[in-house]
């Protein structure tokens, strides 16, 4: 989280370790290290406010870090306080799937089944409604980011052929301006229409779908709900059809 230019943070098991009893079962858990923190870290948690949440990843604790977001969320960043006039503090969801394909028979629950599991709770707890902001697809910033994104990485590559740049893998280029000629087509291929393809039909063009079957798709013909541009068996014919359709030839 540093990189994204949060200076003070504190992971989840770092934070519970300053409060011995916040997990009850945390003497059942194998993986629990009953380690001390460096005092010269950060300051103790106990005189520090969590003003903010990063749900980064699929929780591996659920019931641990269930009951920990709820402490937190419900005492103003302050675990150990229960005051129903305190602002919750805002906490944030990396993702938006609640399922995903795994190695076992059927998919197993994402992290929107974990918000989901924690909305109930809050709302139990406080009878308030859990304030939340989600990233992740389909969420329309998520494809106009990759649109720019994509587009300032097509600049550099046309920059490099003309000799005009050493190299790209420092260079900051400025906004995409107006007289930059658009992106024709942008391709999203994902194996999951509720989110892959959903957020590349929300958007609209350039952007082009392609469902693939080899994930947590696996139907015959295209999605009743979210269908895609294009549904192929996997990534390698995705590619394959996207190279022939822009007329790109691999000899």
């Amino acid at each position: 989280m540093t990189s994204y230019g949060f200076p003070k943070v504190v992971k989840m098991e770092d934070f519970c370790k300053e409060f011995p009893h916040i997990d009850p079962l945390a003497s059942y858990k194998p993986w629990v290290k009953n380690e001390t923190i460096p005092t010269d870290t950060y300051t103790p948690a106990n005189e520090r406010q969590i003003a903010a949440v990063f749900v980064c990843s699929d929780p591996v604790d659920w019931g641990g870090d269930l009951q920990v977001l709820c402490d937190v969320l419900r005492s103003g960043g302050y675990p150990g306080n229960v005051d129903s006039n305190i602002p919750q503090p805002p906490i944030f969801f990396a993702a938006d799937d609640f399922e995903y394909p795994a190695k076992f028979s059927v998919p197993r629950f994402g992290m929107e089944a974990f918000r989901i599991a924690l909305e109930t709770l809050y709302v139990k707890l406080t009878q308030r409604p859990l304030a939340f902001t989600s990233f992740g697809k389909p969420k329309p910033i998520v494809y106009h980011l990759a649109g720019k994104t994509l587009h300032n990485i097509a600049r550099m590559m046309h920059f490099q052929d003309k000799m005009l740049l050493p190299s790209a893998s420092t260079l900051e280029l400025p906004e995409p301006r107006e007289e930059d000629p658009p992106l024709k087509t942008l391709y999203m291929i994902g194996d999951n229409p509720e989110t892959d393809i959903a957020g590349a039909i929300r958007v609209g063009r350039p952007w082009f779908s392609i469902l693939v079957r080899s994930g947590y798709f696996r139907g015959t013909g295209n999605h009743d709900k979210y269908p895609a541009d294009k549904v192929v068996d996997d990534v390698y014919e995705a590619v394959d059809f996207i190279l022939k359709r822009e007329g790109i030839s691999t000899q």
